[in-house]
């Protein structure tokens, strides 16, 4: 399957959640990930084990960025990812065929969107212990 995803992540604030829901997201990511990461006093998050490709750059600003850091991952995708997912790094996805579903999509149409319906979850709610994604 030729389908990346990309993601962008900062936390200027550092809650705590912030980390948790990131790396609940990437343990339901069943496709190749580039993670672009902005780091506020040279501070980081996350680690090279949390993305296959991982950017980090360094900046004060706090507006505008979603959008800047994934056009800094969208060039940093190899050129054999035909398609690409952009994705919030707090989701995760009910269908676990999602990846190839959208393949199938996109071989007749330039953009589609990967959901219909959204569920926003309370702030402290987390999978059940020992329960696996469905690939979010």
């Amino acid at each position: 399957m030729d389908i990346w995803a990309i993601t962008s992540y900062f936390n200027p604030c550092r809650y705590r959640s912030r980390l948790r829901n990131f790396r609940l997201f990437r343990r339901g990511l069943t496709v190749p990930l580039v993670a672009v990461e902005l780091g506020y006093d040279n501070h980081f998050e996350l680690t090279e084990a949390d993305a296959d490709i991982l950017v980090r750059v360094v900046g004060p600003d706090v507006l505008w960025q979603k959008e800047r850091l994934l056009n800094i991952g969208l060039a940093r995708v190899p050129r054999d990812g035909v398609y690409i997912a952009w994705l919030d790094c707090d989701i995760i996805l009910e269908r676990a065929d999602w990846p190839q579903a959208a393949c199938d999509e996109l071989r007749s149409r330039q953009i589609i969107q990967l959901f219909s319906e959204l569920i926003d979850l309370p702030r402290a709610a987390l999978p059940p212990a020992g329960d696996e994604f469905r690939a979010a």
